[in-house]
């Protein structure tokens, strides 16, 4: 089996399981990093712990099961001597408003900081979302945030559509 499928195929047991709210979601998910690491993809490993941990802190309200994944993450970043700086650790709405067009570029200029990348055959690829216990709040909420943002421009080109359409009528 791929580690892509094995991985994934663990990380829906682990969410079955945290959809029962049962603590062997735990188990799955460092199962599903485990694969990572064997397969040299540690810096996934890494972010999958940390968005992990960060669903367990949310959907169960349990920071201790986030701090067992979110732990798992800083040891392997520390045995493989991997860096990480955070690009923001508070999402700020109100940084946001105005101009959606504006704002939304702002966002993502934002939210790609985040990706690491490497460039393959010339041509720049991502490898992994950089991410740790003190900035993955920010960057989800930033990823809310562009959604709703992507939504509200494509309300408003809906909107200019049928204005567009109502005056050809009028006309």
């Amino acid at each position: 089996m791929e580690y892509n499928e094995a991985v994934s195929s663990y990380e829906e047991a682990a969410t079955c399981f945290l959809k029962l709210r049962d603590d062997r979601a735990l188990t799955w998910f460092m199962r599903a990093a485990a694969v990572c690491v064997e397969n040299g993809k540690i810096e996934r490993g890494i972010e999958l712990l940390m968005r992990w941990g960060y669903k367990c802190a949310q959907e169960l309200g349990d920071t201790n099961k986030a701090d067992e994944l979110w732990q798992k993450a800083d040891e392997l970043r520390s045995e493989y001597k991997l860096s990480h700086t955070c690009v923001i650790t508070e999402f700020v709405e109100s940084e946001f408003k105005g101009d959606v067009n504006k704002a939304l570029q702002k966002a993502y200029h934002i939210y790609f900081q985040f990706e690491v990348k490497v460039k393959i055959n010339g041509r720049n690829k991502s490898t992994h979302t950089s991410l740790c216990r003190y900035c993955i709040d920010a960057h989800q909420r930033l990823d809310s945030h562009i959604l709703y943002l992507w939504n509200k421009q494509g309300e408003r080109r809906i909107n200019d559509v049928i204005e567009e359409r109502k005056d050809k009528k009028d006309t």
